[in-house]
């Protein structure tokens, strides 16, 4: 199991590693692949979980920053947690 998916797994987020070819992350070209490492993560979410990081009505670019939600700081923890891990 990956270090991320662990740690989401951990708090009750549900998660997934992607098995489609074409969202795997491999990609060269993958912005995510030209870090200094090679390697980083990458999170795709759903409209109804981005919403839920928010308070209700915020899930906008310019109302996200100032309106995040208990859900939101479970997610940062548990990823700063699991690249921790990785660095």
């Amino acid at each position: 199991m990956s270090i991320v998916l662990e740690g989401l797994t951990v708090v009750g987020i549900s998660a997934r590693v992607a098995t489609n070819p074409e969202l795997d992350g491999n990609d060269p070209a993958n912005f995510c692949n030209t870090t200094t490492i090679g390697a980083d993560m990458q999170l795709e979410m759903g409209t109804t979980y981005r919403e839920s990081l928010f308070a209700p009505g915020c899930n906008t670019r310019e109302l996200r920053k100032d309106n995040t939600n208990a859900a939101f700081c479970t997610l940062i923890v548990a990823l700063r947690k699991a690249l921790c891990r990785v660095y």
